[in-house]
């Protein structure tokens, strides 16, 4: 196996130079938040954001939680249980002085705050940024009611002096429970499940069994199946709007080469369900396309319009698509983290590609919700073994 003696005519390693590169159109309509140094900030409107992984590029989200910043009495969304709770009590991940103290040891009866997530069958994300303010803290929360993973009462507990998670959710859906590291003692907890229930009241996530003092902020509840970036609330819902990245026109055609070609794809956290990145013959009707995606957790796909399904447990991507045409043949090979991919399609009515989309589909949706750390282009089919060589 050698590596290519060529240098890539299109080269973006994101990961590193935190920038974006001119020939990239690149839209958001709205602000978003993403973590820097562990600190979680804001992005204006149509400006990228970078993290240590690389670009950040997600789908349109809602918070359906509001306000975000735990209230001390109950609101529409967040209902207030004889808990102890304190506005403005400490610095938050975003620097603010907006994290609400929870003393458990001074609440009385059920000391709880919760959310209904009933009403509509669906996979859902919820998340919270907990921090501990005494030695002895521990956060927990409850699922109750009805939900697929779940029956009845499922706890998890996380335990700030010795960072390990426990409970009998934990214990049995580990994959549906996380914990991220932030700065300043911060931490955000994930939970993944899907609501069973179309009645608004017949399913909530409520926190149980915590001890000592907690700061918390950043209250989230999406649809999905894995946690995006923060979306700040108020006194209603918020929309946080998709990403879109691509390179066209001139842009485009400056370091494409229509007879051959090959791909390199580098990415993290890509959500099932989601591409990775596409070049494609148009972003409407049934556009030729050579792309990624993740098709679940156990497997990925890779087209050459048509697809192939190979066998990959990894949500990050290491992947190179390679192709030739010959009039309206386009023959294709791939490799996946240093293996050829079996049994690539030819597309036997090729049309040219003109876009290379960057975090989706060929129709601008299926974002990865996740980072592209790198892409870079060879405009040449590479050999076998150089495929083999660059993904390993």
């Amino acid at each position: 196996m050698t590596y290519p003696t060529i240098r890539p005519s299109l080269n973006l390693d994101f990961q590193n130079s935190k920038l974006l590169d001119p020939k990239i159109e690149f839209s958001r309509s709205s602000t978003a938040t993403y973590v820097e140094g562990g600190v979680v900030k804001t992005a204006s409107s149509n400006v990228a954001r970078f993290e240590k992984q690389g670009l950040l590029l997600e789908e349109e989200r809602t918070n359906a939680i509001y306000p975000s910043i735990i209230p001390t009495t109950s609101t529409d969304k967040v209902l207030v249980n004889d808990a102890s709770l304190t506005a403005s009590s400490g610095t938050a991940p975003d620097g603010s002085n907006d994290a609400t103290l929870f003393d458990v040891d001074s609440g009385s009866g059920s000391n709880r705050f919760y959310v209904f997530t009933g009403g509509v069958v669906q996979d859902e994300v919820y998340s919270i940024y907990i921090k501990s303010n005494s030695s002895d803290a521990a956060f927990g929360m409850r699922f109750s009611g009805s939900y697929v993973s779940s029956s009845g009462n499922n706890d998890v507990l996380y335990t700030f002096s010795t960072g390990t998670l426990s409970g009998d959710f934990y214990d049995e859906y580990p994959d549906q429970v996380s914990v991220e590291s932030l700065a300043n003692g911060w931490f955000r907890l994930v939970l993944t499940n899907k609501v069973n229930t179309t009645s608004s009241s017949g399913a909530y996530l409520q926190t149980r069994d915590s001890v000592g003092e907690i700061l918390v902020w950043g209250f989230q509840r999406e649809v999905g199946t894995d946690v995006t970036s923060h979306i700040p609330t108020t006194s209603s819902t918020v929309t946080r709007s998709a990403d879109q990245a691509k390179i066209s026109g001139d842009e485009f055609s400056s370091w494409f080469n229509e007879n051959e070609g090959t791909l390199i794809i580098n990415a993290t956290n890509v959500e099932e369900g989601n591409y990775v990145s596409a070049l494609t013959s148009g972003t409407t009707g049934t556009p030729d396309t050579l792309a990624l995606y993740r098709k679940d957790n156990d497997e990925w796909r890779a087209y050459n319009t048509a697809q192939v399904t190979f066998t990959s447990t990894d949500s990050d991507a290491n992947s190179a698509l390679a192709y030739s045409v010959s009039d309206t043949t386009r023959t294709a090979s791939a490799a996946w983290k240093g293996s050829l991919v079996s049994n690539v399609p030819t597309d036997t009515s090729s049309i040219a590609f003109t876009s290379l989309q960057i975090g989706t589909g060929p129709k601008t949706v299926g974002h990865s919700n996740g980072h592209v750390s790198k892409l870079s282009y060879y405009d040449r089919q590479l050999s076998d073994a150089e495929l083999e060589k660059i993904t390993s």
